[in-house]
């Protein structure tokens, strides 16, 4: 079972490849815990603008976005714990794109494996987490309301409504404010 999930996510990673060449100016995102829980899960908070460059794009998550770093099943933490420097830059990117449902479900998923990759993350454990967020990622969709996916586009300035706000990636939509 293991060996064609893997088959699965190098083909698609191959299909990715080309698509999205993310770089990163710092590997680690400046957060600090908070006294908050999601889902029992301890959030986090963006200390400071961070910075994640797509298709030579500059994207820029605000100061002030809450995350739960990587959203691991309790029973993988141990191989996969919910922040490392492999994925911490991922996980937040890959938040943003969840909660604001800036983009397509399928591309904001693609995004987390190309961020995972420029952020130096082994082959075997990106194809992995990327399985992961394309089976049990829609759970997380299927919670988000018109509130909470506002909640997160006025931290960038976005007022639409649509949801998601683009099929396919597009530049220029994390400015900053």
């Amino acid at each position: 079972m293991m060996e064609i999930i893997t088959h699965l996510n190098t083909k698609e990673e191959n299909k990715m490849k080309s698509k999205y060449i993310v770089e990163l100016p710092e590997l680690i995102p400046n957060t600090k815990g908070i006294n908050e829980f999601d889902h029992k899960r301890p959030m986090f908070i963006l200390e400071e603008d961070f910075k994640i460059i797509v298709n030579g794009d500059v994207n820029i998550i605000p100061k002030g976005f809450k995350f739960d770093n990587a959203s691991t099943p309790y029973g993988m933490q141990n191989t996969f714990p919910s922040y490392h420097p492999h994925y911490a830059a991922a996980a937040l990117f890959h938040d943003m794109l969840y909660a604001g449902e800036i983009f397509d479900r399928k591309v904001n998923d693609a995004l987390f494996l190309a961020t995972m990759k420029a952020a130096g993350c082994p082959k075997w454990k990106r194809n992995t987490m990327y399985f992961g967020v394309r089976v049990g990622g829609g759970l997380t969709y299927k919670k988000h309301t018109l509130s909470s996916v506002m909640n997160v586009r006025r931290l960038l300035g976005i007022t639409s409504h649509l949801r998601p706000l683009f099929p396919d990636y597009q530049k220029g939509v994390f400015r900053g404010v």
